[in-house]
């Protein structure tokens, strides 16, 4: 785990993530997220921002954030109108 002071790492309601972007191609972002407050090491790679959001609300799930619990607007939520 990297430094991240005690009273940080020993609060459940905060997720810490350091995000290390690698390259930028075709107006999107490449690189790395590591979830810092882990007893492991955890570091995923995202190929754009889409992914790179995917990982974070996936992490906000698995730590039980009740905000977390939203469900995407997809094509059979439009009115038929």
């Amino acid at each position: 785990m990297k430094n991240v002071p005690e009273e940080i790492s020993s609060q459940q309601t905060s997720l810490y993530f350091l995000i290390k972007i690698n390259n930028r191609q075709c107006t999107s972002l490449q690189g790395e997220i590591e979830w810092l407050n882990q007893p492991e090491k955890k570091i995923r790679y995202f190929r754009n921002f889409l992914e790179l959001m995917s990982l974070i609300s996936d992490a906000l799930e698995l730590a039980g954030d009740p905000e977390a619990d939203y469900n995407l607007t997809g094509w059979q939520d439009l009115d038929s109108s």
